[in-house]
């Protein structure tokens, strides 16, 4: 009856406390019904007798029972057939008698003193149950976050993939999702029983070779999405990198013979990008980095995936993880074939060149162009100067400028050192560096005049020779009694230096250095500290020498200090405009052309009316200038439309800059909006 009729079970009081899994009394017989055989044997030693019954055709027809005399211990027995046509099989597949292994697996670890054989091979075995499983997960992640400093984080799901987890337990009154019973619902405090992980357990998982083997997998994943993102498919246009000045012939048939200039930070660029101006962009790209560039011998993936600099150089190289680049197929399929380096001269940035090298042969070792570093020497103390001297003159006796890449002059030092060998090791770094900290910068006195010069603007002196920034601002603020800091006189000083396009038509001091570009507004010229500059030819003559006895001079604390006013010879307000913020108004005057400055005034000396109305005229400006009513003005660049997919940008507005306007204006526009993801057509 139990094993041929439905509904026949010991087990429909839930409110017993049991710890057996039936309930409903369908298990056995569902077997039954989906057999074309079944048979059922058992053996009692109580009642010295053994039974068994075969059921056929889906238990719907019974045979005859056999009971017959018996000894030896008690046993049950259930063979049985399977219906292979009810489940739409002809035979029984590997993942079928996988099941059906684990399922005898399962019985040998929930059953104790009992002998499970599989195919005649006996069996431990188990099942999985989350409330062991999260524990031990617990310690387990704890484990692997100690030998995963840096690398991907990795979640308790992860680590249970590699677990197989055989629990012998008893709940008592189990519920299930499924008349399977694969997965058991009951919540974890109705178990009537708890399970304490013991340290000791704990820890022989975890030497069992567990936590290596989850950290290789997380190693071998983050290689596989570090191999996703590589620069992929060979583009001659990128997008998303707004500070990148790419070369014209980057991503096309011509890109083996580019070369990518890396510079240390913006200033540096804009150094490359003026030298571009004459040699030409088709060959050549700029990308300036910010700050030390990550180690990737040493970096973990999470940290190199992370990381937007070596992350932006693989995209504009067009570097990709599973290419080694020993042929020359491999090669082409760069953007660019060289890469220059731009750093700094000085000891302390000896060493980053290196760690940029490493970024390519941690990965790429097809890629370099030498296998070793020459060992360079220094001369001997004795004959440097007799070397500087005679280098300090060309051919035809002007000056040669010493020049550092920090867009300054670098001075060496003249005190006499002992012989010094520049070795490029590793182990002589440190101590080269702190040899160079501590040379001894000598200024001699000649380079500090006495006096201020009253007739500049910026008060700067009156030396037909250069200077630091940073040490005119200190004169400056030393013989103008200036209370504001010199941070602003140094960023005023910049200021009268610049001579790009959208600042000063008459620059009163000369820029000998990197003062800006127009590439951002000025806010990539170099530190004050590395930059120099002096007065300009034409300072003198808008100051005249002869107007300085005119002047009002103030005094503070008995020191005679910059005048009230100063008289140029021509108002340099218009001809080098102003705008700024006063009390309580805004100032905004655009600049005019000196030389029809110059014109109005004879007029106005000769005492005439100005002939002509001023228009804002900017240097070098090529873009158009168009009044309109109320005395405003619009100011238009220069695009030219060269085909259906294609056009020239030649000028921006005055005000705009260029990397600014990639950034807010193209790169959106190439991006299209969010729906199309088309970029705008071209009318």
């Amino acid at each position: 009856m139990i094993f041929g009729h439905l509904l026949t079970s010991s087990n429909y009081n839930d409110e017993e406390e049991k710890v057996t899994g039936g309930r409903n009394g369908y298990g056995a017989k569902l077997c039954n019904i989906f057999s074309t055989k079944f048979t059922v044997e058992t053996s009692s030693s109580q009642y010295k007798n053994a039974f068994k019954q075969t059921w056929m055709d889906n238990m719907s027809k019974a045979g005859s029972v056999k009971i017959k005399p018996a000894s030896g211990d008690d046993f049950t027995k259930i063979t049985f057939c399977p219906d292979l046509s009810k489940f739409k099989m002809e035979k029984l597949d590997k993942d079928t008698i996988d099941l059906l292994s684990r399922r005898a697996y399962d019985v040998a670890a929930s059953t104790r003193g009992i002998k499970v054989f599989l195919n005649g091979t006996r069996l431990p075995g188990g099942r999985h149950v989350d409330y062991v499983t999260d524990a031990l997960i617990k310690n387990l992640i704890e484990q692997i976050k100690k030998k995963n400093k840096g690398g991907m984080t990795i979640k308790p799901f992860q680590v249970k993939s590699h677990m197989w987890i055989f629990i012998n337990c008893l709940i008592v009154n189990p519920t299930f999702d499924s008349q399977t019973k694969e997965n058991m619902t009951l919540q974890a405090k109705n178990f009537g029983s708890k399970c304490t992980l013991s340290d000791k357990f704990l820890t022989q998982v975890a030497k069992s070779g567990l936590v290596e083997q989850v950290l290789t997998w997380a190693k071998f994943k983050a290689q596989t999405i570090l191999e996703k993102a590589g620069g992929g498919k060979k583009k001659s246009k990128l997008r998303g990198i707004p500070k990148l000045d790419d070369a014209n012939d980057a991503g096309t048939k011509n890109s083996l013979s580019c070369t990518l200039i890396l510079t240390e930070g913006d200033s540096a660029k804009a150094l490359a990008v003026s030298g571009l101006g004459v040699i030409g962009r088709d060959k050549y790209g700029v990308f300036p980095l910010r700050g030390k560039l990550l180690n990737v011998r040493e970096a973990s993936h999470k940290q190199i995936l992370e990381n937007a600099e070596i992350n932006n150089i693989i995209k504009i190289v067009g570097l990709k993880y599973k290419m080694k680049y020993e042929t020359r197929e491999d090669l082409e399929t760069l953007r660019y074939g060289k890469i220059m380096i731009m750093t700094d001269q000085d000891q302390v940035w000896v060493r980053r060149p290196r760690k940029r090298r490493k970024s390519t042969s941690a990965t790429w070792r097809g890629i370099g162009s030498s296998s070793s570093t020459p060992e360079p020497n220094a001369t001997s103390t004795s004959s440097w100067p007799s070397a500087r001297n005679a280098s300090n003159k060309g051919r035809n006796g002007s000056p040669i400028g010493w020049w550092s890449g920090r867009g300054g002059k670098s001075w060496a030092c003249r005190k006499n050192t002992s012989t010094l060998k520049i070795r490029n090791r590793f182990r002589s770094r440190i101590s080269l560096t702190k040899n160079w900290c501590c040379f001894r910068t000598l200024i001699t006195n000649d380079r500090f005049l006495r006096q201020s010069m009253a007739s500049s603007p910026a008060n700067a002196r009156n030396d037909s020779r250069e200077v630091r920034v940073a040490q005119l601002a200190g004169s400056v603020a030393e013989h103008s009694a200036y209370h504001h800091g010199e941070v602003s006189l140094m960023a005023t000083i910049i200021n009268l230096a610049q001579n790009y396009v959208g600042t000063n038509n008459i620059n009163l001091l000369q820029p000998l250095g990197q003062f800006g570009t127009r590439l951002q507004g000025g806010k990539d010229a170099a530190s004050p500290r590395y930059i120099f500059t002096m007065l300009s030819p034409l300072a003198r003559l808008i100051f005249h020498p002869h107007d300085d006895p005119l002047l009002k001079y103030q005094k503070e604390d008995n020191q005679r200090i910059e005048p009230v006013w100063y008289i140029p010879v021509i108002p340099m307000l218009l001809v080098n405009g102003a705008d700024g913020i006063g009390t309580g108004w805004m100032t905004k005057i655009p600049n005019y052309n000196p030389r029809e400055i110059i014109d109005c005034l004879l007029e106005m000396i000769d005492g005439k009316e100005p002939s002509s109305n001023l228009k804002p005229w900017y240097k070098n400006f090529r873009g158009d200038v168009e009044s309109l009513i109320g005395g405003k003005y619009v100011l238009s660049g220069e695009i030219a439309v060269l085909g259906e997919d294609k056009v020239e940008i030649t000028e921006l507005p005055i005000g705009v800059w260029t990397h600014v306007y990639k950034e807010n204006v193209l790169e959106p526009m190439l991006a299209g909006n969010e729906k199309t993801k088309a970029p705008p057509l071209i009318t």
